[in-house]
Order: C-alpha cells, then structure tokens, then sequence
C-alpha cells in the first residue's frame, strides 16, 4: 500500500462516521464538564428560587461531606496524601484497603480533624 491509497483510504474513514452519525440518533459525544455547566444553566434559566438554592448548594457544598458514604461531615485527613473522608469511613479504608480510594497512595497514619 502506498501513501496515497493510505491517505484516500483514511481520509474516506473519517468521511464515514460523520455521515453516519448525522443521520442517525446517536449523540456525538460530549464531555462531563460541558454537561453539567448545561444543567446548571437549565436551572438557572428555567428554574426557581428553590431550585437555584438546591444546584449551588449541591455543587459548593459537596466539599464538607465525605465522598465515600456521602452522608456525613469530613473529620479526618489520611497522612501522607492529606485527602479527607469522614472518620467512619477513614478508619474503614484504612483497615480494609490499607491505600486512599482518591490518589491510591498508602495510607501511614490518620489525622482527625476538630
């Protein structure tokens, strides 16, 4: 194969799914980030006061709760890598995992946090 029919033969595969896709109902892909800013500027558009408050409380106030069981406030940070989760849960990983579910890192000591 020589480089011009690799080029043809590459420049009628990308030619393909475009064509394919525009007729079809399958969505092109979009990322996560450009998803949630859409919703978020839904709700602030279409939404109420209520509904205004639940979104930025939802997005800003997600940093207080431990992001393993989500339902109680962070009170302990794992040392080295400083990540925090509640102490439940912190002691839970710790013992049965032995390494931090964000960064992967061992886990030496865990430092509560008042």
């Amino acid at each position: 194969m020589n480089l011009a029919t690799a080029l043809a033969a590459e420049r009628h595969y990308q030619r393909e799914p475009t064509a394919a896709s525009s007729g079809s109902s399958t969505p092109l892909p979009v990322s996560l980030m450009r998803l949630l800013e859409e919703t978020a500027e839904r709700v602030v558009v279409e939404g109420t006061e209520t509904e205004r408050v639940t979104a930025s409380s939802t997005v800003k106030g997600s940093d207080s709760v431990c992001c393993v069981c989500m339902g109680r406030k962070k009170g302990a940070a794992f040392i080295p890598c400083g990540h925090t989760f509640c102490r439940v849960c912190s002691r839970e990983v710790w013992l049965n995992r032995g390494s931090c579910p964000l960064c992967n890192r061992p886990i030496i000591e865990i430092l509560d946090i008042y």
